[in-house]
């Protein structure tokens, strides 16, 4: 009976470690793929299977969306009116802007945006700016720095976070108490 128990124990161990292992890799891949067109391709918007994200870094927004959050963009085919959108500002060297359409521009595929918090409407953008409609918005993400570059060092978080998890399954895998335990049956299996 303890033997049986064991090996159930061992299956679902095996099957708990292969899905954590599959959701770390993904993690990796995901955190290189983004790293690399980061900083090696100067991407102002890094993006993995369609979606990129940003953090938040002015009060444009605030009240929908506030400094600190992170916001999940996705390129799709068309833009509406009242689509909120993440897109390259060519006035803004090193980070993108995350406003509303409110307007459609004056020729064909451009558009006005305005912050919700802003009284003044933003210059017209064309639709080959934008980086993606926001899907989701995550409150708080940004909480660990006030520096407006968070993005340009948040992937040290997620490496870090990585790297912790790793350890904690390492620690959980060889925890002594069960080991003794596996033993201590063996011993009475025999």
């Amino acid at each position: 009976m303890a033997q049986e128990q064991t090996k159930k124990k061992s299956k679902l161990k095996i099957v708990l470690y292969s899905i954590f292992g599959f959701i770390l890799s993904f993690i990796l891949v995901m955190e290189v793929s983004i790293a690399s067109q980061k900083y090696i391709m100067k991407s102002k918007a890094p993006m993995f299977l369609g979606y990129g994200s940003a953090i938040v870094a002015t009060e444009s927004m605030a009240g929908t969306i506030n400094p600190g959050d992170m916001v999940i963009f996705k390129k799709v085919d068309e833009y509406h009116l009242g689509d909120i959108i993440t897109y390259d500002d060519p006035y803004i060297a090193e980070y993108s802007v995350t406003h509303r359409i409110v307007k459609y521009g004056s020729k064909e595929g451009t558009f006005i945006t305005k912050g919700d918090a802003q009284v003044t409407e933003d210059k017209e953008i064309s639709e080959d700016q934008i980086f993606g409609k926001v899907v989701l918005v995550i409150p708080g993400v940004g909480w660990f720095t006030n520096d407006p570059k968070v993005g340009e060092n948040g992937w040290v978080y997620f490496v870090a976070v990585i790297v912790i998890v790793a350890g904690m399954v390492y620690l959980i895998k060889n925890k002594p108490e069960e080991k003794k335990l596996e033993e201590k049956n063996d011993k009475e299996e025999q």
